[in-house]
């Protein structure tokens, strides 16, 4: 007769209970973790706040006059910012005869071993 025994039950039932109660501690930690992070998290300042080239303020809008130097790029407080359209020269020091150089005949470029 073929009798069952709880032991080979017993040896699946072990991983899968510690699994579970690991799953959960992580759940729990995540979840605490996000909870600290909310409620330690500062507000920003109740101060005015910069208007980053706003087009028109409330007041200018509530008002209907709006001067015409608003608008992005005429930001008060923060100077302009200048673009390059070009692309920066090339240095001095590499020569334009159109023939390509290797990485240890340019200056500097190769320790130990003197430019030619």
């Amino acid at each position: 007769m073929l009798f069952v025994t709880a032991e080979p039950l017993m040896d699946k039932m072990g991983p899968l209970v510690m699994g579970v109660f690991l799953l959960g501690g992580l759940g729990l930690a995540a979840l605490y973790a996000r909870l600290h992070r909310r409620v330690h998290t500062h507000a920003p300042g109740s101060g005015p706040q910069p208007r980053s080239a706003a087009w028109a303020s409330s007041e200018e809008i509530r008002s209907g006059h709006c001067p015409p130097d608003h608008g992005p790029g005429h930001d008060r407080d923060v100077e302009p910012v200048e673009y390059e359209d070009a692309p920066p020269p090339p240095p001095a020091e590499v020569p334009r005869d159109g023939r390509r150089r290797m990485p240890y005949e340019l200056r500097d470029s190769y320790p130990g071993r003197p430019t030619s």
